[in-house]
């Protein structure tokens, strides 16, 4: 077994390929915080495409979670110029540099998979899927696997083999339903998420496990952030940047230049290349555990 992979995700640091930029297709961010300052940090951190993602629950989107239209509504042009914008993307330049910056859509569906039998600790096989440009109502994961293709937009299966359980956190995909991501991401095209940064200490396991999979079973793979909405913009900006996919600069400026989201998610899931590494401990223990302890103690 080939552990480099591995160890990148652990530890690399690397700097951004040169005329290659980076693309993070999966991430959230807290309504309190100010949009104009969050496009900042990605401006920081060398982001050039960012998703905007909110949720597609059925108990409805959480409060906290601020949404793509609501992002878009409230940045302040005093030091960025909206060069262009629609219902899937927004396309951005800063004042002072002329610098670059994609805005896009996205929702984070939890979905059941039909015909799943779950195991001792959940119900059923719950997947997370991850779609850009589009917003299917709560339905079963074929279902709206099924819809993106028909509407030939982009789905990612997000943390594949870390599924959702209401009696505790998570728990690991088995083999029945580790084989079921495979069949589905096939079926559909979709991608899968072969890193997930913040989800770092619990989820490197299954990182790796996704990667070596799609490696083996020819998928298409992405990286992304998954920055958690928390109302630290501190935190926020430690947080992006850390992981994503990167593209072509040359295609990234033609999806800017043309305002056509399909151009840049196309070129991440075809010929894109997976960047970064986990988040440190540091800031696992701030974004993920500390929370949770406010939480318990509250």
């Amino acid at each position: 077994m080939d552990l480099r992979p591995l160890l990148k995700m652990m530890f690399n640091r690397s700097e951004l390929p040169e005329n290659r930029v980076l693309v993070d297709p999966h991430a959230h961010f807290h309504k309190s915080l100010k949009p104009s300052e969050v496009v900042q940090a990605l401006y920081e951190k060398g982001v050039s495409a960012q998703a905007i993602c909110d949720y597609g629950l059925a108990s409805g989107n959480p409060e906290h979670v601020i949404c793509y239209e609501e992002f878009i509504g409230r940045l302040n042009e005093r030091d960025i110029e909206i060069v262009n914008s629609d219902y899937e993307m927004t396309v951005l330049r800063r004042k002072n540099d002329n610098r670059r910056l994609i805005l896009f859509q996205g929702r984070e569906m939890e979905a059941i998979v039909e015909g799943s039998h779950g195991g001792f600790l959940h119900d059923n096989h719950q997947m997370h899927i991850v779609v850009h440009g589009m917003r299917p109502d709560y339905d079963s994961a074929q279902e709206i696997l099924k819809r993106t293709k028909i509407e030939h937009k982009s789905a990612t299966i997000a943390h594949p083999f870390t599924i959702p359980a209401r009696k505790i956190e998570f728990v690991y995909a088995n083999r029945e339903e580790r084989g079921t991501v495979v069949k589905l991401a096939r079926e559909y095209g979709a991608a899968v998420e072969g890193l997930n940064s913040t989800n770092s200490l619990w989820m490197t396991p299954t990182n790796f496990w996704v990667f070596e999979t799609a490696r083996k079973q020819k998928l298409k793979v992405v990286y992304a952030s998954d920055a958690h909405a928390r109302p630290s913009l501190e935190l926020t900006r430690e947080q992006v940047g850390i992981a994503g996919t990167t593209i072509d600069r040359r295609m990234f400026n033609k999806a800017w230049d043309e305002g056509k989201l399909s151009i840049l998610i196309n070129e991440m899931q075809y010929q894109g290349q997976v960047f970064g590494g986990v988040q440190n401990p540091i800031l696992f223990y701030k974004v993920m555990i500390a929370p949770r302890i406010a939480k318990l103690l509250g």
